[in-house]
């Protein structure tokens, strides 16, 4: 795992994120869909507030552009989907802004 994710306590992974930086991140929902089952619908919200840009949902896997955010802020980025078969699901990653070099 690389040294800028951590799996917190209550399981959360973190990874730390530079206050000027636009990166993207996803989650590949392939293994948890159903056979024949796609996604009909993927949001993304992150608190505290931040711009997300470009969301995409390609065969299984979800993502979205997350631009900037303030120095010592932790941010809780969510995914949610619907899927054909009418389940839904959501998966939360942390978000910890620091200057490059953080582990």
């Amino acid at each position: 795992m690389p040294t800028n994710i951590k799996i917190r306590p209550d399981g959360l992974y973190e990874i730390s994120h530079a206050p000027g930086a636009i990166l993207d991140y996803a989650f590949n929902w392939v293994e948890w869909l159903q056979q024949g089952e796609t996604i009909s619908t993927s949001t993304w919200a992150i608190s505290p507030t931040l711009v997300l840009n470009n969301q995409q949902n390609v065969s299984g896997l979800t993502s979205v552009f997350v631009n900037g955010g303030d120095l010592n802020k932790v941010y809780y980025l969510t995914n949610t989907i619907t899927t054909s078969a009418g389940r839904s699901d959501s998966r939360t990653i942390v978000l910890s802004c620091q200057n490059k070099g953080y582990c």
